[in-house]
């Protein structure tokens, strides 16, 4: 073991994704001996969207060196920006009570954020997962603005690495890893697909799945979206199990628009489903369709094609064989029907499967460790 495993690590975790996302590395940390705490907040308190800390609490981890901490930011008005005034208050508190030696904070939400500006202000190393990608949304600008606070970056392939660069990071506090959510998506612990479709009552011999979350700069026009979403999916006959929305400004009216798929018998709603029984269900699908990062993330590298409807991933990634449709019927029916014919070939440009084992080889070494925590950029790009 080695001698800087007595480093405590505090991990921030908002949503089902980051949580799932984040599981690998965080199991390699304690298998390597470190401290590790979580700081559980967000969807995870809400039963609106189906109480995920239970997914948290059944991983059954022994945080012994030092406690969790659960925090509610939730407010009864819609607004991203309390909510994250309130995580600030909380993390802020819990940082100062343990007093971590790093944190890590995953992708683009303003609970990602609220972590970002505690832990540079309490001048902690402070590192950003999934840092210099692109969607094209206001994910964008969260995401960026985490990454020029964060002292380092943990980036999912080469073009990260290189917008980073472009943005003005430093080179040499870039690592690029790969995505830790590949890592699960050819485990052996993943139930067989019958065990998951008993366990959430689905009984369909195929079928697809559907997520679809709000873009939050076109709340306006969040109502005529869903409407022509959900008009597609009714319109199509086939079977689906859809997956409810995060809680980004605007949700309640995608929530609006699943309503109007409930009671129909080829169709079944969940709130959340556990992470390793939705990569299960992902792996099996016929397609997945929506705006849910995993449709150009994970699906690609089970070869299941995506109907990526909208401007939420426009950039994310370069993969020509997602269907890209604009949110209107006619191009949503068009592209479900190219789709349940399609043929993709495996994609692994977000990883290969190792990232957690490359985050560890990298913290392993002492010098990662000697990061300035008084930032320097590169203006001279």
């Amino acid at each position: 073991m080695s001698i800087l495993c007595s480093k405590k690590i505090m991990f921030l975790t908002g949503t089902r994704a980051d949580f799932g996302h984040q599981k690998p590395i965080i199991d390699k940390c304690i298998e390597q001996g470190y401290g590790v705490s979580l700081f559980i907040t967000g969807m995870h308190l809400d039963e609106k969207y189906g109480k995920t800390i239970k997914e948290i609490d059944l991983s059954d981890y022994n945080y012994s060196t030092f406690p969790n901490h659960v925090d509610d930011n939730w407010n009864k008005i819609e607004s991203m920006e309390l909510m994250l005034s309130r995580t600030i208050d909380g993390f802020s508190s819990f940082v100062k009570g343990i007093k971590p030696d790093l944190i890590v904070i995953y992708a683009d939400r303003f609970e990602a954020l609220a972590g970002s500006i505690v832990g540079v202000l309490n001048n902690v190393l402070t590192i950003h997962m999934e840092a210099g990608d692109s969607s094209g949304t206001i994910d964008d600008s969260m995401r960026h603005a985490i990454s020029k606070l964060c002292h380092a970056h943990f980036v999912a392939n080469e073009d990260s690495k290189k917008r980073l660069i472009k943005m003005g990071e430093m080179e040499q506090n870039i690592f690029n890893i790969g995505n830790p959510g590949i890592d699960v998506l050819f485990s052996k612990e993943l139930p067989s697909l019958n065990n998951s479709k008993k366990k959430y009552g689905i009984d369909f011999n195929e079928y697809s799945i559907f997520v679809f979350h709000p873009v939050t700069t076109e709340f306006d026009d969040l109502d005529r979206q869903i409407n022509e979403v959900v008009n597609s999916i009714l319109e199509s006959k086939l079977n689906y199990i859809a997956v409810c929305p995060n809680n980004d400004m605007g949700s309640n009216k995608i929530f609006n628009g699943y309503d109007r798929l409930k009671n129909n018998e080829n169709i079944k709603i969940f709130k959340s489903i556990d992470h390793y029984d939705f990569l299960t269900f992902l792996k099996n699908a016929n397609f997945i369709i929506g705006n849910s990062s995993c449709g150009v993330i994970e699906a690609p590298c089970y070869g299941v094609p995506t109907v990526d409807i909208g401007s939420r991933q426009n950039n994310r990634t370069t993969n020509d064989k997602i269907i890209n449709s604009r949110c209107n019927k006619d191009d949503i029916i068009k592209a479900i029907n190219k789709a349940k014919d399609y043929k993709i070939e495996k994609d692994m440009s977000f990883g290969d499967g190792h990232s957690s084992d490359n985050f560890l080889e990298i913290i392993n070494k002492k010098l990662f460790w000697r990061i300035k925590k008084q930032k320097e950029f590169n203006l001279c790009i």
